[in-house]
């Protein structure tokens, strides 16, 4: 059993890296706060002892998703020219905190009220599941999104690229 002060710990980090999103000005510093929420995640999925959903939340999440944003945001045109004020959402930072502290003291009311279930042991065989679900069962949704993916990545280039007047 993995010690409560080490999932506590990813929770703040989480909240943190989320926080930091949220008041960044800058978006680039966003998108690498946003990397920071979602190692903390993998770590919860780390002391939870679920391995396998920890490295796939790394390898998407940080790996792919982030790289994806960046992308999109480096590829597409800023009227001003600069990233310094390139965040909307960080001028109304008192008003979000209002809204996030309501939004988590009606969470922790409504959690508390809930008869919560005694948690299940995990399958000895939960890995070799998830490979024969994704890659049998599932296999054309796996595919569609990965061209999905493929396609919105593609989609954003085309949108960056400069027009050189043809």
């Amino acid at each position: 059993m993995i010690s409560p002060v080490l999932f506590y710990l990813m929770a703040f980090v989480v909240i943190f890296g989320a926080l930091m999103m949220v008041v960044n000005k800058n978006i680039l510093y966003s998108a690498i706060s946003m990397v920071i929420c979602f190692l903390g995640v993998a770590g919860i999925f780390a002391t939870m002892q679920l391995s396998f959903f920890a490295v796939v939340q790394i390898m998407v999440y940080v790996g792919a998703i982030t790289i994806l944003i960046v992308f999109a945001i480096m590829l597409t045109r800023h009227p001003k020219g600069d990233l310094e004020t390139t965040n909307p959402f960080s001028k109304n930072v008192v008003g979000a905190g209002v809204v996030a502290v309501g939004l988590a003291f009606a969470m922790s009311v409504i959690i508390r009220g809930l008869n919560m279930l005694e948690p299940q042991p995990i399958a000895e065989d939960l890995m070799q599941q998830v490979g024969i679900a994704m890659f049998g069962t599932y296999v054309l949704p796996v595919e569609l999104v990965a061209v999905l993916l493929l396609v919105g990545m593609l989609g954003a280039i085309v949108i960056g690229k400069e027009d050189d007047g043809q």
